[in-house]
């Protein structure tokens, strides 16, 4: 890798590190375009870094603000030992808003990776061949599938407020990555509230249809 392909990818990092796609994976399409061999963890590391400086530059006021916060939290939670003591000061209280935020996706991770791991593996879900166009050919073309998931927020809070990050990155980035075109959702919403009569016709509806995807 030479100059120039280093700072093309590292542009390419740059613009999509902050839309609704993956950077990783454009990162990996723009090396097969421009010919580039796999240039090793310690390349995307440092991309990834750069990204989070720029970051951390940019935000740098609310960054400060936040720790002062959270030096300020730590001293209220040694002198009153609550957590709302902890959390009155708005540095802390937005730190708390970002572990809680972080906590989703983690989640999500840990419960998929090992599926995605197993199911989608390079030769048996999508291929690269050398001298083509660097695309990926999805090799699962003609199948279906359906997402079937819970939450406990409710439908038109994850439609405005998250836009559906969940759904859209595994039906976009994972499904229709491998060919799968054909993708159907059944999602039960603000299951914290529902009561066991609820639940028990979810858990019907969710087996009828797996029954009728299964014809």
């Amino acid at each position: 890798m030479n100059w120039f392909e280093a700072i093309i990818l590292g542009a390419v990092q740059g613009a999509t590190e902050f839309l609704p796609v993956s950077s990783s994976g454009h990162l990996t399409l723009g090396q097969h375009l421009l010919g580039v061999p796999e240039p090793g963890l310690l390349f995307d590391i440092i991309l990834h870094v750069g990204t989070l400086l720029s970051v951390m530059a940019f935000y740098r006021r609310e960054i400060f603000d936040v720790l002062d916060g959270l030096r300020r939290g730590v001293g209220n939670l040694a002198r009153e030992k609550t957590l709302g003591a902890f959390a009155r000061p708005e540095g802390a209280r937005v730190a708390l808003l970002v572990v809680a935020a972080t906590v989703p996706t983690g989640i999500i991770g840990l419960l998929l990776k090992g599926f995605i791991d197993r199911a989608f593996l390079p030769g048996w879900a999508f291929s690269h061949e050398p001298g083509k166009s660097g695309l990926p050919e999805g090799l699962l073309a003609g199948r279906s599938a359906r997402v079937l998931s819970t939450m406990d927020s409710p439908s038109w809070w994850y439609s405005l407020k998250h836009r559906r990050a969940a759904h859209r990155a595994l039906t976009h980035a994972t499904l229709n990555y491998v060919g799968i075109s054909s993708v159907r959702e059944t999602t039960v919403y603000k299951l914290r509230t529902l009561d066991d009569a609820a639940r028990t016709r979810w858990l019907e509806r969710a087996r009828e249809v797996g029954a009728r995807d299964a014809r």
